[in-house]
């Protein structure tokens, strides 16, 4: 399970706010009391199976985008400057990938998982829609890296959109 600081976890007691995490720890802040403290995050993510448990991330898409650039920069990913023209071939490479695992005869709903490569032990999603996720995340990073808010900039594409004409521009696809 993937926690995101700031996420609020409600328990039939109380509620916590995630103050950091890593794969095996939660430090988190009971919002009535400001008490911290650290559990296991395979504790945490079988007690939100439990009734009466639940997670409710903090965040809309600019805070998203914010969460996934300052992951891609702790990563590595933006030591050395990154062309525009890289940065929306990352964004297609992702789609390709979508395409390539449709016509491989996985569908979109499917997720599976394989052995990380990259990271012993640990196991990587895969599927169709795993590789949009790839794409969404690499333009949030590209808006971020821009200071650009691409929540902003959808709504007003959306806006524009809702004036349009039915199947506008007369095409067929």
């Amino acid at each position: 399970m993937f926690f995101v600081r700031h996420d609020i976890i409600r328990s039939p007691q109380t509620n916590y706010r995630v103050i950091h995490f890593n794969d095996a720890r939660v430090e988190w802040e009971d919002m009535s009391t400001g008490f911290r403290s650290v559990v296991d995050a395979a504790w945490l993510a079988e007690m939100l199976k439990v009734d009466g448990w639940q997670l409710e991330p903090s965040y809309d898409l600019a805070g998203l985008q914010s969460v996934i650039h300052q992951t891609a920069k702790d990563k590595g990913w933006w030591e050395k400057p990154r062309t525009t023209g890289d940065l929306i071939a990352l964004m297609h490479s992702e789609l390709s990938e979508a395409l390539e695992e449709f016509r491989t005869g996985h569908e979109p709903s499917e997720v599976y998982y394989s052995q990380d490569a990259d990271n012993a032990g640990s196991e990587k999603p895969e599927g169709v829609m795993v590789e949009v996720a790839d794409c969404i995340i690499r333009a949030l990073d590209f808006a971020a890296s821009h200071g650009v808010n691409l929540g902003e900039m959808v709504r007003s594409k959306m806006h524009y959109n809702n004036t349009r004409a039915y199947r506008h521009g007369g095409k067929t696809l």
